[in-house]
């Protein structure tokens, strides 16, 4: 009997069924002999020999260890499994969902399958889409390169990357073209969370030490979903919470996130009032004698004495007013966090996603810091991280300009450094409107893992601008799908591989608290006439003789060895490659630097003492050498006193604390800057204050704010053409609080309008009635409302028939080459989903305000852009900031059966259900059974005897 994926989730519930009945977990010979076996070290799967090739995730952003295993040889190879890899230091063997579909990238039947091109003139037409070869595809792009560099105005190149984990590589390329224009995508991620944490410790994300942490609070941080090292860091709470000293656990959240619902506590602040709150908190615990006097006098450069003043007023009645969260819990979880140290309060772009999100995260930061617990087990700790070597010759871009005579003008990057000064990772998002607004054009835009059309806000602004050629010459992109942006604005594409067909090398902070390395490589050769980007580049870098000179190396893996070898030792780069991750237990306790010693091991490997002596805590309190004193005294500034180090090119070299010196914090004064000069030099607030959000002030009493945030399934843009993910999720609707959806009328599948004057103005999306939400506040999630990309992206539109002029079946047609089992029609594939034509009330099916459907809906349309939703300190989009205003259009005819997407969309709200948590209004008395508990507008009831309404 042949194991296809409908048998294999039948077998799963069966077995899940015993378990739950408290039955044996047996099944029938020929059922075991259907899912293979383990056999002397070989995985069998009829009758071929499984191999497994170590690689990484690029799912998402967390790049997760994998073990890739394939079946086959040469032309015949295939991947047939990806499982986690035991050796990656991060995630040890474990692979979330997202994860265990990459193979389905790899083999989506809609990857594009040679490089095509089409007239500028012609752009967004799918009729003038033609097939090049790929000598033909890399000679327009270099020509073009050179014609721009012999031109002069180097400017005119814009480069732009999403998702990249190869920096290093293509940081090289972009500063051998000579321009400065590379853009990013930080701006609408955590750039802001960035900027508050580099102004106050010099760094610019944590790795907080979960496993020895008593008390954890997440703030905007879903950690159990989507965050920064989120899978990572979700292992090792669970671990930590079943523990001996099982911490607790806080999630503060507007919403009940998975990480709100499996909490300890969940506490539903106002959007962007996050800040008020945690000022309240240091408030308190120095009023209550808990802070540590002497961190803060000693490691930072504002005394505990000054602190405790500027703190003046700043009351948990105070935050209270500005929150709506009790004042009575502000200052009981602030004497539980200062009491129950070891712990950290963590955050990400929950809170940063603000007008005010860079002060948001310094008040982060001081909230560890005035309990002392930084960089300690169990605390707020610094990354640790390595590096890799750099083969000579290193270009720059102010080093090409000079060499080639190139002018410097570059007015998308100055404009941003004028308007956004400490903005150091970028404003990407306000591109396109800048460039709007310039007299300039950009004659070759080339993108990279970014699809800006679908995912930055405003969509159709972005849409315009990159559609119009007197602002783009010629757009580029590496990309192995029809994006939107591809179909849309794009004249050339070149296929790009997947991430399990490429290599690239990569360093990643461990949540362990030690440096290691990873390693990026291919499975299977790429499909198709597909190539790594990564290998394009190099191909181009050597037609173009002002590039040529800084790619002296024939392959991409001959630089990656170079890089690798040239900091970890000879032999380090096969090792690399035999497990996929490396650690340097002799070299750990220098962070940031090259290791002291050339030994490397597996994590898989390394003995207990090993890994703890791997482990690097109080990296600031690392003592100079009197080597490096004697030198620094010689060649540098030293002070008399306590003071900053800085060695002969007058950078920081270390700090004097009480007559010792150390290395010190990564700031320029070497300490814990809770006083920020370079904001008060910029005429910003230098202290951590509560500042409130224009966007989000005087609202009218129908205004909503609108948040948005990630499932765990699925990322921004990349995975809703995977079948498996849609499957789990595919239902995105507004998520609306009981009380709120009831004064305007509204039920629970319900059709509903959203206005927010911005972008496209309205958009028409389904609601899912809940508790799981603050009132005045509604939820979208991202990652839905493709209508381009592929069949479980779009409701079943083959993006192949839209392009008449080409035939996708000559190049390993989708009958000879794909035949895994989840594109069949009779396995739920592509062809026939399951979900696709369901004719019920509050089904998945939407579209754009062009008419074009899609699966589930995209708020992005109607999010507005510009300099008044930009934090103006660290740049990020204020995603969290957009306030719209709600009418019902329809009704649903019945209750809507939410199926397995509305069972996932319901998991945090079922986990406060087992608790009994469920949002009322003050006016409603609670029933004399349950027990209330004050959250602002709203109570958190918990009711004893039959569980929360959710």
């Amino acid at each position: 009997m042949q194991l296809t994926r409908r048998r294999f989730l039948q077998l799963g519930a069966a077995t899940s069924a015993a378990v739950v009945a408290g039955g044996a977990l047996v099944a029938s010979g020929e059922e075991l002999e259907e899912l293979g076996s383990v056999e002397g070290g070989k995985e069998h799967s009829a009758g071929n020999i499984r191999e497994s090739v170590p690689t990484a995730c690029l799912q998402c952003g967390v790049t997760d260890g994998v073990l890739a295993f394939t079946e086959g040889d040469g032309d015949e190879k295939r991947i047939v499994k990806l499982e986690g890899n035991p050796k990656h230091p991060n995630t040890r063997g474990s692979l979330c969902a997202k994860g265990q579909a990459g193979l389905q990238l790899v083999y989506d039947p809609y990857r594009i399958r040679y490089p095509m091109m089409r007239d500028p003139e012609k752009r967004g037409d799918p009729a003038a889409w033609k097939r090049i070869t790929w000598d033909e595809a890399i000679d327009i792009v270099a020509e073009k390169i050179d014609a721009i560099q012999k031109d002069g105005d180097i400017g005119k190149l814009v480069y732009h990357k999403g998702r990249d984990r190869f920096g290093d590589f293509t940081g090289r390329w972009i500063d051998a073209t000579g321009t400065k224009h590379s853009l990013n995508h930080t701006s609408i991620c955590e750039a802001s969370l960035k900027a508050g944490y580099e102004t106050t410790f010099g760094q610019d994300l944590d790795t907080s030490d979960i496993l020895n942490a008593r008390y954890m609070m997440f703030w905007g941080d879903n950690i159990f979903e989507a965050s920064y090292m989120h899978n990572p860091m979700a292992q090792r709470i669970s671990e930590a919470r079943v523990g001996s000293h099982r911490p607790k656990v806080v999630a503060i959240d507007p919403r009940l996130s998975q990480t709100a619902g499996a909490a300890d506590e969940w506490i539903a602040p106002k959007p962007g009032t996050d800040a008020a709150i945690m000022l309240a908190m240091v408030y308190t615990i120095m009023e209550e004698g808990l802070h540590d006097t002497a961190f803060l006098d000693k490691w930072t450069n504002y005394s505990s004495a000054d602190l405790k003043k500027h703190l003046e007023g700043m009351t948990p009645e105070w935050a209270a007013e500005i929150s709506g969260v009790d004042a009575g819990k502000i200052k009981r979880i602030a004497i539980e966090f200062a009491t129950n140290q070891p712990g950290f309060a963590r955050a990400y772009n929950g809170i940063s996603s603000h007008t005010n999100g860079t002060y948001n995260a310094r008040c982060v930061a001081l909230l560890n810091a005035v309990v002392g617990n930084i960089d300690k087990p169990g605390g707020f700790c610094l990354m640790k991280s390595t590096k890799f070597s750099k083969p000579e010759p290193v270009p720059s871009a102010a080093d090409v300009q000079e060499e080639l005579g190139l002018k410097a003008d570059f007015p998308l990057i100055d404009r941003m450094h004028e308007d956004y000064p400490l903005a150091h990772h970028k404003t990407s998002h306000l591109s396109m409107q800048h460039l709007k607004e310039m007299d300039y054009k950009a004659e070759l835009y080339i993108l990279h893992q970014y699809n800006p059309i679908y995912t930055n806000p405003n969509c159709q602004e972005q849409w315009d601008v990159m559609k119009d050629t007197s602002k783009i010459g010629f757009t580029v992109d590496f990309s192995p799908f029809l994006s939107e942006t591809v179909q849309e604005v794009v004249d050339l594409v070149i296929p790009d591989c997947t991430y399990l067909e490429r290599l690239m090398i990569n360093t990643m902070p461990a949540v362990e608290n030690f440096g290691y390395v990873h390693l990026y490589q291919p499975a299977i050769e790429p499909l198709y006439e597909s190539h790594s980007m990564y290998d394009t580049l190099l191909e181009i870098a050597k037609k173009v003789p002002g590039m040529a000179k800084y790619f002296q190396f024939d392959t991409v893996e001959d630089f990656a060895k170079a890089a690798v070898e040239g900091i970890w030792g000879e032999g380090s780069w096969d090792r690399l490659k035999a497990d996929g991750a490396l650690i340097n237990p002799g070299g750990g306790k220098t962070p940031n630097v090259e290791p002291a010693d050339p030994a490397y091991k597996s994590y898989d490997e390394l003995t207990p003492d090993e890994l703890d002596d791997a482990r690097v805590f109080n990296s600031h309190m690392v003592r100079l050498s009197d080597e490096d004193i004697t030198e620094l005294k010689a060649g540098g500034s030293y002070p008399e006193g306590d003071g900053t180090i800085k060695d002969a090119e007058g950078e920081t070299a270390g700090v004097v604390v009480d007559g010792v010196a150390y290395k010190g914090f990564p700031t320029e004064s070497g300490l814990w800057e809770t006083f920020a000069h370079e904001l008060e030099e910029n005429n910003f607030e230098p202290l951590p204050v509560y500042v409130p959000n224009p966007p989000l002030e005087n609202l009218d009493d129908d205004d909503f704010v609108l948040i948005t945030g990630k499932f765990n399934v699925h990322v921004q843009s990349r995975t809703s053409n995977v079948a498996w993910l849609m499957e789990i999720m595919h239902y995105n609707p507004l998520w609306m609080n009981r009380s709120d959806a009831k004064d305007a009328g509204i039920g629970n599948g319900d059709m509903i309008e959203m206005d927010s004057g911005a972008g496209t103005g309205k958009m028409e999306c389904r609601v899912f009635v809940t508790e799981g939400i603050r009132p005045g506040t509604v939820f979208m999630s991202t990652s839905l409302g493709h209508w381009h990309y592929g069949p479980p992206a779009t409701h079943g539109k083959d993006p192949f028939a839209e392009l008449p002029n080409l035939d996708f079946t000559d190049s390993k047609a989708i009958e000879d080459n794909v035949d895994a089992e989840w594109f069949k029609e009779d396995q739920g594939g592509l062809v026939d989903i399951w979900w696709r034509e369901a004719d019920l009330p509050g089904d998945s099916r939407g579209e754009t305000p062009h008419g074009r459907p899609t699966v589930g809906w995209l708020a992005n349309w109607i999010t507005p852009n510009g300099d008044e939703y930009t934090d103006p300190i660290g740049g990020e989009f204020a995603w969290n900031d957009a306030v719209v205003k709600i009418n019902k259009v329809s009704s649903a005819s019945e209750e809507v059966a939410l199926g397995l997407g509305g069972a996932a969309i319901a998991m945090g709200v079922a986990a406060a259900a087992v608790k009994g948590i469920n949002f009322k209004h003050e006016s409603e008395a609670p029933d004399a059974d349950d027990e209330a508990i004050e959250v602002g507008e709203t109570e958190v009831v918990a009711a004893e005897k039959t569980g929360g309404d959710a």
